[in-house]
This record gives structure tokens, C-alpha cells and sequence, in this order.
């Protein structure tokens, strides 16, 4: 499972929401914060682990999954810059 925050949520609120997911049988819940650019990753019995923008994420559930967050936080010019 996947959570973007959004705008007017907080870290609490999804730290929240992934621990129903985890109490409902779901693996694995990734909750993606665009602002600090990061992943953290919440999963059975392990602690919760945040994944930041210069990190490459791998998961044993997911076996030669390697995803560069730098591929998934691309930095985007403001429209006035040169």
C-alpha cells in the first residue's frame, strides 16, 4: 500500500492510517511525504524506516525491487526561474 500525504494532513495522521493498514493484514505501507521528500516505510513486526531523497529503497518482500527516490522526488524549477 502506497499513502501520499497531502496537503492539510499530517505524518501523524498517516503514521495512523498505515498502523490500520498493518492491523488489517496488509504487509507493507509506504507513506510518501512530498515536502521532506522522503519514504517511510512501515511493515509487520519491523520499526518504521524513512528513506530520503539521496536513498534507493529495496524491500525483501519485493525481491530486485530497488526504486531511487531521486527518480521519484524530481526537482522542479519554479515557471519564473531561467
Amino acid at each position: 500500500m502506497i499513502e501520499i500525504i497531502s496537503p492539510g494532513q499530517s505524518f501523524g495522521e498517516m503514521t495512523s492510517k498505515a498502523t490500520d493498514y498493518l492491523l488489517s493484514g496488509v504487509d507493507r505501507v509506504w507513506v510518501v511525504d512530498n515536502q521532506v521528500q522522503s519514504v517511510t516505510v512501515f511493515g509487520g513486526s519491523d520499526f518504521p524506516q524513512t528513506f530520503w531523497v539521496n536513498d534507493t529503497i529495496s524491500d525483501l518482500l519485493l525481491p530486485g525491487l530497488a526504486i531511487s527516490l531521486t527518480d521519484i522526488f524530481v526537482f522542479k524549477r519554479p515557471s519564473n526561474a531561467n
